[in-house]
């Protein structure tokens, strides 16, 4: 099994909750609530990879 990009990863729930916690870190570290929060960038980054690298029904996509 070869995991690969999925083309419809706007069709995928993880890709955008990985988005929508990047965008809530981005928000907290604007009002300055948070300055320092690393833990809350990579937990978005590893769901936006999941939502790019899983298909839409949460099965790795094989090429």
């Amino acid at each position: 099994m070869q995991i690969g990009f999925n083309r419809h990863f706007y069709r995928s729930w993880p890709f955008w909750v990985g988005l929508g916690f990047l965008i809530a870190d981005a928000v907290l570290r604007w009002w300055g609530w948070f300055l320092n929060d690393p833990l809350g960038v990579m937990i978005g980054i590893l769901w936006l990879l999941i939502g790019l690298f899983l298909t839409p029904g949460g099965h790795p996509h094989a090429e």
